[in-house]
């Protein structure tokens, strides 16, 4: 992984702490980025996996919005943030999930 992605993975697991703090359970970089398939017009995808036993996607994806652009426009780059509660995460079998699971990057 290049400098400049670990970079960002940094600062958005720093925020992502300092946002939820004890609700965040994990963090899961999948997609182009997990697999090393990305190219210069990939977004970076990241399941941001909540203690809670059912979330309201709605408010989450509000609520990280301005940490999400703040991110984007400093490096450049579309990140996109799937909010989930970890009983979703580890028991659905919706084909995000799955793969999430299976070739996500816990960071």
């Amino acid at each position: 992984m290049d400098a400049r992605t670990q970079l960002i993975i940094s600062e958005f697991k720093r925020a992502s702490q300092s946002l939820y703090g004890s609700r965040l359970n994990r963090i899961v970089l999948f997609g182009s980025y997990a697999r090393n398939e990305h190219h210069d017009d990939s977004d970076i995808d990241f399941m941001v996996v909540l203690n809670d036993a059912a979330i309201t996607r709605l408010d989450e994806i509000n609520r990280f919005l301005p940490v999400q652009s703040a991110l984007s426009l400093k490096h450049n780059i579309t990140i996109s943030v799937l909010p989930v509660s970890y009983k979703k995460y580890s028991q659905s079998t919706l084909p995000v999930y799955h793969f999430a699971r299976l070739e996500g990057i816990t960071v």
